[in-house]
């Protein structure tokens, strides 16, 4: 018999694994971060999951109680008998000390959210589990007296046209890749021509040596005189900015935006623009996200670069 496969997100953000853990056919007991933004935009998108604000990492025993009767009250409200339940625990914990963290202390200070996931995680006993973070990550999952079992995650290898690299670590489930190896072009096929008319904070310059570039980029399609690249992060002066081109998966989307240019080959006149918040979303497997009213452009933004991609998720409850 199938079981039902009900999911609890902590850490959720706008609902990037919530999402797709509803592709994959699975249900939500509840959704939490202590963002309320962030969970404006998650209700705002599926207005049936509940989402809680809840500051996570304080104690264990409390934190588990009140999960558990969200849990509970989702199976009364589905009928769902304990001898038919799935339960799913994932959990996203705030990375960005671990990402760029230079000194110890920093360092130290994220993995205390990611031990304190891994202790509730010992706790609530759940049937499957996983956690998304970044590859740095598996260095303290290593250290630990029992090692916890993870496997680094390419994005582009479950239909997501991002090179987005995570380290998703749990127990209970498989993660198969579906190698659909799509590129930037493959599900933004109306990026060429798209910066003729630039936005007025992004004015045009005449020649590459500006921007430290020794040679124009190599053109990417014949089927315009434009040359197009995008620029995912700007370095020092006279140096070579990070770039790709359409015809590959997109570098790592942040809550910094990429920078799509153009260059006439006659007039050598460059426009440019950053990627619209729909574009963003859409390179990270989420085309049809929607955005609230009453919400700061950067609030979208950084919760378009934090969120899981949910065809990574989808796959995870498939495999169930």
């Amino acid at each position: 018999m199938v079981k039902h496969k009900i999911l609890i997100d902590l850490f959720c953000g706008t609902g990037g694994f919530s999402h797709g853990w509803i592709q994959g056919g699975g249900g939500i007991a509840v959704s939490v971060d202590n963002w309320e933004d962030a969970l404006k935009n998650h209700a705002f998108n599926h207005p049936d999951v509940p989402v809680l604000n809840l500051s996570l990492g304080g104690d264990l025993q409390e934190t588990a109680e009140t999960l558990l009767a969200y849990l509970a009250t989702y199976c009364d409200a589905h009928g769902i008998e304990p001898e038919d339940l799935h339960f799913h625990l994932h959990g996203s914990p705030p990375c960005q000390a671990i990402s760029t963290a230079s000194h110890s202390r920093a360092s130290a200070d994220g993995y205390f959210m990611v031990q304190w996931f891994i202790d509730l995680v010992a706790l609530m006993n759940p049937d499957s589990w996983s956690m998304e973070n970044v590859v740095p990550v598996r260095k303290f999952l290593d250290s630990l007296p029992t090692p916890i079992p993870y496997v680094v995650v390419n994005a582009n290898d479950y239909g997501v046209a991002q090179k987005r690299k995570r380290v998703f670590a749990g127990q209970g489930w498989v993660l198969k890749p579906t190698n659909e190896g799509l590129t930037v072009q493959d599900v933004l096929p109306d990026l060429i021509g798209s910066t003729l008319e630039p936005s007025p904070y992004m004015a045009s310059k005449k020649r590459w040596t500006k921007l430290g570039m020794d040679k124009p980029f190599p053109t990417v399609t014949s089927c315009s005189p434009s040359q197009i690249r995008i620029v995912s992060r700007r370095r020092k002066a006279h140096e070579e900015p990070q770039s790709y081109t359409i015809d590959k998966p997109a570098h790592t989307i942040t809550q910094v935006n990429h920078i799509v240019e153009e260059i006439d080959e006659d007039t050598e006149e460059i426009t440019k623009r950053g990627f619209t918040l729909s574009e963003a979303a859409t390179l990270q497997g989420w085309p049809d996200l929607q955005f609230a009213e009453g919400l700061y452009a950067k609030s979208k933004r950084i919760m378009v670069g934090n969120m899981v991609c949910p065809p990574i998720a989808k796959v995870m409850c498939e495999s169930l």
